[in-house]
């Protein structure tokens, strides 16, 4: 889904399917310091973390919304729920993820198109396991994979966004609700300078 067209194939081989669900769950992450970051990686994470998901919802969405039924399940992070340096631009992909997904469960409940927001924290996933962050460093609880997926499919339909985990969930209150964004901007950088590489800062 990083590769320009790879969305319009995966529309030509599910043409005439009743698609009922939609999961774009793909996803990449770039950290360190956005200017020591090659940009054609960060050009990828956005195709593939915004402009995939944004696409194949507006595909499939209006398919669903003809039919009257469907669901969409986004899947976001904690990280979307603040600005993360040294996560800049996975964080801010995953904000945008949050933003529409919440904005499209209200648009498409109308036409009986069930749109969720699941936004985990660590989750054992290969995605967590070639991550060269050390979240040793950071001490962040990992949740089962399977777990997380279950959590997101019973609130589809119940909510616009989920956050499986009591303390991931602490987080994104502490976040959105309590810090400031100065001090958001200034804790959570200095969480990531901790467990990044010196010479990726």
């Amino acid at each position: 889904m990083s590769v320009s067209g790879a969305v319009e194939i995966l529309i030509q081989a599910t043409e005439g399917l009743d698609i009922g669900l939609v999961i774009p769950n793909a996803g990449m992450e770039t950290n360190g310091s956005f200017l020591k970051n090659n940009f054609d990686d960060e050009q990828r994470l956005i195709q593939l973390n915004i402009a995939a998901p944004a696409q194949l919802a507006h595909h499939y969405g209006r398919l669903m919304s003809q039919r009257g039924r469907g669901g969409i399940l986004f899947v976001s992070s904690i990280a979307g729920y603040g600005p993360t340096p040294y996560l800049a631009n996975y964080g801010a992909s995953k904000a945008y993820i949050i933003s529409l997904g919440e904005s499209l469960n209200y648009e498409l409940k109308k036409q009986g198109v069930d749109v969720l927001v699941l936004s985990p924290g660590l989750t054992d996933t290969p995605f967590a396991t070639n991550s060269t962050i050390n979240w040793d460093q950071i001490g962040a609880p990992v949740m089962d994979a399977d777990t997380t997926a279950l959590i997101g499919l019973k609130a589809l339909g119940r909510k616009s966004s989920v956050i499986p985990g009591r303390i991931n969930w602490l987080v994104m209150f502490v976040r959105k609700y309590i810090l400031t964004r100065a001090l958001n901007i200034t804790i959570f950088g200095r969480i990531l300078e901790r467990a990044i590489s010196p010479d990726r800062l």
